[in-house]
């Protein structure tokens, strides 16, 4: 004790100490010991929130590892300590030589993890609560730190999830970096075999569309108790990376997994290469006043709704007579396939088609593609002008390129402004507004197209190629008086050239 805090000196030299003293001290703050004030400091220090873990938990590697090491990165321990309700969960949780530290968002999150798996469940759908606290340490953990990263959740969608959209997405910058399925709580659910059939067989076909240039996507699939997470690779192979007989008994690892995915899924961001263009973010309705389109597995989804009854069934009149066309043709037509057409009826006034194939925007780069863009293009033309349609809108955005195993090509979408020739009046932005659509106003919006792209094109090309690919320009250009000129014609010309 302080000299100068002694009794004798405060109460005086008569004071007489008894069984019991009490004291109520103020200490000066010249006299407060300075290891008490780092303490203080050392927990203003450790009080840390979501976006300060990153400095924690950063993931650093130059390529995707395997299945193997990523189960390993997965179930690494948190390199610090919380104190968890569950003590003996947090053993295993933490690194038992991490520092102690006061997160209490994490902290929330890891004990409601920890109380969803202590509740009794025996209904089909009460696991759903336990996933999602799950998932909502990678997704907070990122919307922390306004990665870009969006978790979407497709329940009980008037999209059947089981048919059309998975159950959960995780996109980042427009790309599918994860994917989920979950069924129903079903009797003796660990005899299930989930090996992840049920994620191809839904998936259809690696799309780089959606999924980008990475070696692989992540997918999980759940049903009660069991989860199983997995790399899907671009052959559609799937390859285990953890696996949990019950979320409940193995929670502790559960914890790991869903915090370092957080991290992981930063990486994948991180890694991905993003060589396709498209305004459509995958299983995403992008939607307007009386319509709405969707990429989905291997088609686009497509639905008109509100219409009169006029608009309906000109509409209807434009896809039937495009389902014809690919009955009919021994070739490509470069023209979408109606894989399904749902007509509207009293229940459901909607008019929904489902198309492929699903491409992306993709000018020509060299002489040869653009060649083949134009075949294409002119190709499309002429089938659709020989089932008496005009398509009204030829512009870059209605110019799919659609990936194959070999050589892609070039597909004419959108046929909501196809008209009957000599029909309706142009009311959208057109050359020829307020004319009634012709064929020609085709052939010539295409010839705006590649004068759009010909300065380039001729950089790099030789004058004899030049010289010809101006003269079938002039002739594309000059449908906008020549009555006589089609789609065959100029598929011959270009032909020949």
């Amino acid at each position: 004790m302080y000299p100068s805090w002694s009794l004798t000196s405060t109460l005086g030299s008569d004071f007489q100490v008894s069984s019991v003293i009490h004291v109520l001290a103020m200490l000066p703050p010249q006299q407060i010991s300075p290891v008490v004030a780092s303490a203080k400091r050392k927990r203003e220090e450790d009080n840390v929130s979501l976006a300060d873990l990153w400095e924690y938990s950063r993931i650093k590697i130059e390529e995707l590892p395997n299945a193997t090491a990523l189960k390993d990165l997965l179930l690494r321990p948190l390199p610090f300590r919380l104190q968890l309700y569950d003590t003996a969960a947090a053993e295993q949780v933490f690194d038992q030589n991490g520092e102690m530290l006061e997160c209490p968002e994490l902290l929330t999150t890891n004990n409601t993890i920890l109380m969803e798996c202590a509740l009794s469940r025996s209904t089909a759908g009460s696991w759903q609560s336990l996933y999602d606290a799950l998932f909502r340490l990678p997704h907070h953990i990122n919307a922390a730190k306004e990665m870009g990263i969006s978790f979407c959740w497709n329940r009980g969608d008037v999209v059947d999830p089981r048919k059309d959209r998975p159950h959960l997405l995780v996109h980042f910058d427009d790309l599918v970096i994860l994917r989920g399925e979950e069924e129903e709580t079903k009797p003796f659910d660990l005899g299930i075999d989930l090996d992840g059939r049920n994620l191809i067989r839904k998936m259809g076909s690696w799309n780089s569309l959606f999924y980008g240039d990475l070696p692989y996507i992540l997918a999980y699939y759940a049903c009660g108790r069991r989860f199983v997470l997995v790399t899907i690779v671009r052959s559609l192979v799937s390859r285990r990376v953890v696996e949990f007989d019950s979320l409940t008994w193995f929670k502790a690892d559960a914890i790991k997994v869903f915090y370092n995915l957080a991290f992981f899924l930063k990486t994948m961001r991180a890694l991905h290469g993003r060589a396709r263009s498209c305004p459509l973010t995958p299983y995403t309705p992008g939607t307007k006043e009386t319509s709405t389109i969707e990429l989905m597995d291997g088609v686009v989804r497509r639905t008109r709704h509100s219409l009169c009854k006029m608009e309906y069934e000109r509409l209807i009149d434009t896809y039937t007579n495009l389902q014809e066309v690919q009955r009919g043709a021994q070739e490509r037509t470069h023209l979408q396939t109606v894989r399904k057409l749902l007509l509207p009826d009293h229940k459901n006034p909607t008019l929904t088609v489902y198309l492929e194939p699903v491409g992306y925007m993709r000018v020509p780069y060299t002489i040869e593609e653009f060649v083949e863009w134009l075949r294409a293009m002119l190709t499309a033309l002429k089938y659709w002008h020989d089932r008496n349609f005009c398509h009204g809108d030829i512009h870059w955005r209605n110019i799919v390129y659609a990936p194959t195993d070999g050589p892609g090509y070039w597909v004419l979408i959108d046929m909501d402004q196809s008209y009957r020739p000599n029909t309706k009046a142009i009311d959208w932005n057109h050359a020829f507004h307020r004319e009634k659509p012709v064929f020609r106003h085709d052939l010539f919006q295409l010839g705006r197209l590649l004068e759009s792209v010909m300065r380039r094109l001729m950089l790099s090309s030789p004058s004899q190629t030049r010289t010809r690919l101006e003269t079938i320009q002039n002739l594309l250009l000059s449908a906008a008086t020549d009555q006589e000129l089609i789609a065959c014609r100029m598929l011959v010309l270009l032909d020949d050239s």
